[in-house]
């Protein structure tokens, strides 16, 4: 009787976490998603990271072609820049209320990588719609500097 006590208790448990996770998968914010990814990302690596994030939205998760194409890339790219050393958000930009774009700089010891998420909220869940990588920070950051992009060198000023 005291084992099925404590098989009974177990179930109970189970059932509870489990409906308390799909009830906040449905709950998360932007935030909760990308802090879920990088706990993924530093912990477990590229691909539960991403499979993690791609699995907030149902009309991508079933791709996994595409998926594969865009973690393989991604892997190769990773293990030519050296020791993964953080991250650090560089831009917040909206349309709206419910589409929004994060911009990350993952850190390496060679060079930095940049992360864009872009989230959508349809209706009452936010979803991955994006995610795009790259590593041509550094032509963005000599562009900006040009003399025509410089506010000193604006009519007006």
């Amino acid at each position: 009787m005291k084992a099925f006590k404590v098989v009974l208790l177990g179930l109970i448990l189970i059932a509870c976490n489990s409906n308390s996770n799909s009830f906040s998968q449905s709950d998360l914010t932007p935030e909760q998603i990308v802090e879920a990814f990088f706990n993924l990302y530093d912990s477990k690596g590229i691909d539960p990271a991403l499979e993690y994030i791609f699995s907030t939205n149902k009309w991508i998760v079933s791709d996994k072609e595409g998926l594969n194409n865009l973690k393989n890339p991604l892997k190769d790219l990773a293990s030519q820049v050296g020791e993964y050393r953080g991250k650090e958000l560089i831009a917040k930009k909206s349309i709206g209320e419910n589409y929004i774009l994060w911009s990350y700089i993952i850190k390496y010891d060679r060079q930095p990588i940049r992360f864009q998420f872009i989230f959508y909220k349809p209706s009452d869940k936010w979803q991955l719609q994006d995610f795009r990588y790259d590593d041509d920070l550094d032509i963005e950051l000599i562009e900006a500097a040009n003399a025509y992009r410089l506010m000193e060198n604006l009519p007006g000023n």
